[in-house]
């Protein structure tokens, strides 16, 4: 089970006890694009305390941070985009990061500090002294960041991505908007304005190639799942997901966050995504293309199941043009050669080959 779940319901334990008891670049450049002393940035971010938004916490950036320390896939990833390796003082994802990246960060990622499970507490992150953290929702819990509260009050920044809320919950509403302001962001805490845009440039371009070349095409059900086991999580239009089908013109089912099989098949979508996690590269569709139940909905019978990586479109920042991709391509497969031709230029080239199966065709190619 993904290592983000887990925080997530061993967080809910601790609370229901308390309850009971009472331009094409191969690499980042190098140099900040600020010269001379860099003027005070001030970012609006989220407080958080035991896995809960508690509000806005405004930071004052007034100096690059030189001691940085990233916890997550994507939030390491965004840090390797924006940051100097020398700015970077550790780095821990909840899965193989060499496998994750992409491969313009693989390399810079040699040479920076990789944290392990058991270092990420308050007390080892204490000892190494950071300026600034970089982290999910769901490190923020008793056994491992305590809350931004704890870190503020130590003159350590934090910054929380918007949509690292819990995919088991739809409490927040996530957008695009909210992406591209945590590029946004980034480009002013560390003075890479230009790089941001360009990132941002970037993923507006995507949504502007399918806007104008979709047409007028009648509207398709589409449905984003994830399987959790014995639960099923359903990403509707509250989830960041869920905005993208919706810009993109599809139609999302309202649903309750955690679903049931037979949900799925009441709802009977024209396209339904799977959602990878824990390195699995796609595998994951096969609990739906394998079971007999699912066989007569429709996705399944026009082959109109795919898979979705978890880190493009939760909390995704840059990888954000990945989701909007693999869902707009998904929504509209004839468009694929056109939107090939538009990414040769890309400074943020598709990484989409990481998915080993990405579509039903892929399962039917190893038979």
């Amino acid at each position: 089970m993904n290592e983000r779940i887990v925080s997530h319901v061993l967080g809910l334990s601790f609370l229901l006890s308390v309850i009971l008891a009472g331009g094409c670049m191969s690499s980042p450049p190098e140099k900040t694009e600020m010269q001379g002393t860099p003027s005070e940035i001030m970012i609006k971010n989220i407080s958080v305390d035991d896995y809960s938004v508690k509000g806005e916490n405004e930071q004052n950036f007034s100096e690059v941070p030189q001691r940085v320390i990233a916890i997550g896939m994507e939030e390491v990833e965004m840090v390797l985009a924006f940051a100097d390796m020398d700015q970077i003082l550790g780095i821990y994802g909840f899965n193989d990061l060499q496998d994750f990246l992409k491969p313009e960060y693989k390399e810079k990622m040699k040479g920076v500090n990789i944290l392990s499970r058991g270092e990420v507490n308050r007390e080892r992150l204490i000892e190494l002294n950071p300026d600034l953290i970089v982290a999910e929702q769901c490190s923020y819990t008793p056994g491992a960041l305590q809350s931004t509260d704890f870190w503020n009050d130590r003159n350590v920044k934090t910054y929380v991505p918007l949509s690292s809320n819990s995919p088991e919950k739809h409490l927040r509403e996530e957008t695009i908007e909210a992406e591209l302001r945590y590029i946004r962001d980034f480009g002013g805490i560390f003075r890479r304005e230009q790089r941001a845009d360009a990132f941002i440039a970037d993923i507006q371009g995507v949504l502007d190639f399918f806007d104008e070349n979709r047409g007028n095409r009648p509207e398709r059900r589409v449905m984003v799942v994830e399987n959790f086991g014995k639960n099923i999580a359903s990403y509707d239009k509250t989830k960041l997901a869920g905005q993208i089908i919706t810009r993109l013109g599809g139609v999302v089912p309202v649903t309750a966050p955690i679903i049931g099989k037979e949900d799925i098949i009441e709802e009977n979508p024209d396209i339904l995504f799977v959602v990878c996690s824990d390195g699995s590269h796609g595998e994951s569709m096969r609990f739906f293309t394998d079971d007999p139940i699912f066989r007569e909905m429709e996705c399944i019978k026009n082959s109109e199941i795919y898979s979705i990586e978890l880190e493009s479109i939760y909390s995704p920042g840059i990888r954000i043009k990945d989701g909007i991709e693999r869902i707009g391509l998904g929504m509209y497969p004839d468009l694929r050669s056109d939107y090939q031709k538009l990414q040769k230029d890309s400074i943020n080239p598709s990484y989409i080959d990481w998915l080993r199966y990405k579509d039903m065709s892929d399962f039917k190619q190893e038979s």
